[in-house]
C-alpha cells in the first residue's frame, strides 16, 4: 500500500454525503462497518490530541502554565533519581522530566474537573482513581524507565471530561460519518474562502493488528482504540462515539523527547496492509452552510448528538446563523 493518506476533494456539500454512506465503507457481506470517522474543521491540522495542541484555549494555557510549574518543582529531583541509578543515568533527564510535567499537567486539569463536578453533585464515574492518585502526589517510577506511566488508563471519567471541555490526550471518533461531518462543519465560525474541513477516517482493527507486532511497543508509538460502557456516558452512546488513544505516550516522550504522531503510526500500518488503514476526505468552508442544512434533514444537528436542553437552542442558533 502507499505510505501517504489518501486525500479525497469534494467540491459540494451533496458530493461528500454521498461519498459517506456507510454501505460504500462496509464489506457486501457485513452488517457492521471496520471505519470509523473524525470531523476537524481545518483540513490541513494534523490528527493531534487536544492536550498535546498549542496553548490556544483557556484550558490549554492553563495545561501550559502548570507543565512549566511541575518542570520546576521536580525537575531537579528527578534528575538526581535518574542519576543514582546506573541503569538510568544514561536516561535523557530533559525528556523524562518533560514527559513527567505533560503528564502531571494533564491529570491536574482532569482532577479539576472530577472534583468540581463530583462536588456540584453530578455523577462522576471512576473519581475515586483520581482521588487516591492525587492523595499520594505521586512521583513517576524513574526506576522502570522507559517504562514511565504518569496517568491512569483511559477511562470514563477522563473520558466525561473530554466530552465536556478538558483537552486529554485521547483522540474522539465516531462509528457514523454524517457524525464526524456534522462535528467538522460546525465548528467553522466563519467561512474562510481559503480553507476546507475534513472528516478523517481509519481502520482500528488493523491499527490493532499492527500494535501487536513488539517493535510498536518497543518504540512506544502504539495508539489504540479504546471505549468506555454507553451507560457511564450518554454522549458517547448518542454520538456513536470510541477513542483512539496512544497507549505509551509519556514512556515516547521520556525516551524521544516528542509526542507519538498517530499518523505515522496509521501510514506504518498501511504500509503493511493490502487494505486501507487512512483515509481523509475534504470540503471548501463556503460548502458548511448547505453541508449543516443536508445534515439536518436526516436528524444530525448539536440538538441529537448532545441531548440537552441547551442544545436545542444552540442547534437553532446554528441553523439560523446558516441561514441569513
Amino acid at each position: 500500500m502507499t505510505n501517504a493518506v489518501n486525500r479525497e476533494g469534494h467540491s459540494n456539500a451533496e458530493s461528500l454525503l454521498s461519498a459517506l454512506e456507510l454501505r460504500l465503507w462496509t464489506n457486501c457481506k457485513s452488517w457492521t462497518c471496520p471505519w470509523v470517522f473524525r470531523g476537524q474543521r481545518d483540513a490541513s491540522w494534523d490528527l493531534t490530541p487536544s492536550a498535546w495542541r498549542n496553548p490556544s484555549t483557556v484550558p490549554l494555557q492553563r495545561l501550559a502554565r502548570l507543565r512549566v510549574e511541575f518542570e520546576e518543582r521536580f525537575g531537579l529531583g528527578i534528575r538526581e533519581l535518574l542519576y543514582r541509578n546506573p541503569l538510568t543515568r544514561c536516561a535523557n533527564a530533559d525528556f523524562v522530566v518533560k514527559a513527567y510535567a505533560q503528564g502531571r499537567a494533564e491529570f491536574s486539569l482532569l482532577l479539576d474537573f472530577v472534583t468540581f463536578a463530583d462536588e456540584l453533585g453530578h455523577r462522576v464515574p471512576d473519581v475515586d482513581i483520581y482521588r487516591r492518585l492525587a492523595h499520594h502526589n505521586y512521583l513517576p517510577d524513574v526506576q522502570s524507565y522507559p517504562l514511565v506511566r504518569f496517568l491512569p488508563e483511559l477511562n470514563a471519567a477522563a473520558a466525561l471530561a473530554q466530552h465536556h471541555g478538558v483537552p486529554t490526550r485521547s483522540l474522539d471518533w465516531t462509528r457514523n460519518p454524517l457524525y464526524a461531518a456534522y462535528f467538522a462543519a460546525s465548528e467553522v465560525e466563519v467561512a474562510d474562502t481559503k480553507a476546507q474541513i475534513a472528516i478523517w477516517a481509519i481502520r482500528p482493527d488493523l491499527l490493532l493488528e499492527l500494535g501487536r507486532h513488539e517493535r510498536y511497543n518497543s518504540q512506544y508509538t502504539r495508539f489504540l482504540g479504546h471505549t468506555v460502557p454507553n451507560s457511564e456516558n450518554p454522549y458517547l452512546r448518542s454520538q456513536q462515539g470510541l477513542f483512539i488513544h496512544p497507549v505509551y505516550g509519556c514512556a515516547h516522550i521520556a525516551a524521544a523527547g516528542t509526542f507519538p504522531d498517530f499518523q505515522t503510526f496509521a501510514l506504518d500500518a498501511q504500509s503493511h496492509s493490502s487494505e486501507p488503514v487512512i483515509r481523509v476526505l475534504t470540503l471548501p468552508h463556503s460548502e458548511v452552510g448547505e453541508l449543516l442544512r443536508l445534515l439536518w434533514l436526516r436528524g444530525v444537528s448539536r440538538a441529537h448528538l448532545m441531548p440537552t436542553i441547551d442544545n436545542v437552542t444552540h442547534a437553532l442558533s446554528s441553523r439560523w446563523k446558516w441561514t441569513m
